[in-house]
């Protein structure tokens, strides 16, 4: 009895203590895993710390000096010669898109002040290859000037596009005190240069009235600049974006079919429920020195589908394409609204449909859209956008201009690249 005593006794201390060798290995496995795991939170918060700072990272500074050399404009062409030197008592400067916008500068003394009257890229290319020359208002002597780029320049540029800057203010007397003063450090905007949002349309025409329009639509948009150099002096650019854009329309059921009995190419152009579009930038540029207005020149392709319904049980999709031209202009009201206003002239290819040659051989172009957004930033916040939109479209040939139709569209636009660039 004794002896089955102190078996039981053994066989429960010898499990008594092989749970506790398993309780310590558990917990000792659970030490290892609790400091590797926090090891490895460490290694994720300095990589979010890296991105951030990847985010945060310097473009380039622009570096202002106190005194500028002040020239004389001589008989020759392109000749000057310096007359001295003047002391900077205040710079005023913002920038938009990349460009300095708007540029303030006073003189100290009697040498006066000047402004710009062009725009002037943020690039390497633009500061250190081409002199951008201003006159210095001054009515005892007119002809003197100065070269903007001795009295700013571009340190440590990159290949990325700069935050805007509303305004930054420069005084040489404050910046002896605050050194960092004379120097603007510019941030990246956009990472790669690139514009891109959603934007929702419901059809008011639709909604509010007769007219047979989509009652949605959803535009995917993106565009990728190329380069930001303009030419020398010039508020002009060549080649210098392309755009994709994405459309899905949604149609009422008794509105999303192009009927055989009654086909027209007009219908099949405004009865796209998918169309995806590819453009060019030819040139475009600002209009006036303060570089807010736009105006552009695109060259295009654009690819869809319709729905043709030849019977009660029978319908097919018609594979549809066109060449478009596309000039417009842009206007900022304020801060926080504008207008896109455009023309489009547009050649449909659509050899497979009936109609095509009576109706597309006539002309070369077979359709004029004229469109006006207008656009308003709530609470001045760049990320979201309202859109009041009008679309005509107007056939070339006259046998069909009854057949020409109205887009009343309200829509709000979500720009995730500004998200993007204010997270």
């Amino acid at each position: 009895m004794k002896r089955l005593i102190l078996l039981v006794f053994f066989i429960f201390f010898a499990i008594g203590g092989w749970a506790q060798s398993e309780i310590d290995k558990t917990l000792s496995d659970l030490d290892k895993v609790r400091s590797q795991s926090k090891d490895n939170l460490e290694k994720i918060r300095k990589k979010l710390g890296e991105v951030e700072d990847d985010e945060k990272a310097s473009v380039g500074s622009l570096v202002f000096q106190s005194s500028i050399p002040i020239y004389k404009k001589c008989k020759g062409k392109g000749e000057r010669e310096q007359i001295g030197m003047a002391a900077i008592e205040k710079v005023e400067l913002s920038i938009y898109e990349g460009f300095i916008r708007h540029l303030n500068v006073k003189i100290v003394g009697k040498n006066g002040s000047f402004s710009n009257t062009l725009i002037m890229g943020i690039t390497e290319k633009r500061f250190k290859r081409n002199r951008a020359k201003y006159d210095v208002i001054d009515l005892e002597e007119p002809n003197i000037f100065v070269i903007i780029q001795d009295l700013i320049a571009l340190e440590h540029p990159k290949s990325y596009l700069p935050e805007d800057v509303d305004l930054f203010t420069y005084i040489p007397s404050s910046s002896d005190e605050n050194p960092n003063k004379k120097e603007l450090v510019l941030y990246k905007k956009n990472g790669i240069n690139t514009i891109f949002d959603v934007r929702l349309y419901s059809d008011l025409l639709s909604l509010l009235g007769d007219e047979k329009n989509a009652l949605a639509q959803t535009d995917i948009r993106f565009r990728q600049t190329i380069h930001r150099t303009n030419i020398r002096n010039l508020p002009l650019f060549f080649v210098q974006y392309f755009k994709v854009n994405f459309n899905y329309s949604k149609f009422d059921s008794k509105d999303e079919n192009v009927m055989l009995s009654s086909f027209s190419n007009t219908d099949v152009l405004r009865k796209r429920f998918i169309n995806a579009e590819l453009a060019l930038n030819a040139f475009n540029g600002y209009i006036g020195p303060k570089a807010a207005d736009k105006y552009y020149f695109d060259i295009g392709v654009s690819a869809g589908k319709t729905r043709l319904k030849r019977s009660e049980t029978d319908s097919v999709y018609i594979d549809n394409t066109d060449i478009f031209f596309e000039g417009g202009v842009s206007f900022k009201f304020s801060s926080n609204s504008g207008v896109n206003a455009n023309i489009r002239a547009i050649r449909l290819f659509s050899p497979s449909t009936i109609g095509y040659n009576d109706q597309i051989n006539k002309s070369f172009i077979n359709f004029m859209r004229y469109s006006v957004d207008l656009f308003w930033n709530p609470a001045k916040e760049k990320a979201n956008r309202l859109f009041l939109r009008m679309n005509y479209v107007d056939p070339t040939n006259g046998s069909y201009k009854k057949e020409g139709f109205l887009q009343a569209q309200f829509g709000y636009s979500l720009l995730f690249s500004e998200l993007i660039n204010k997270n």
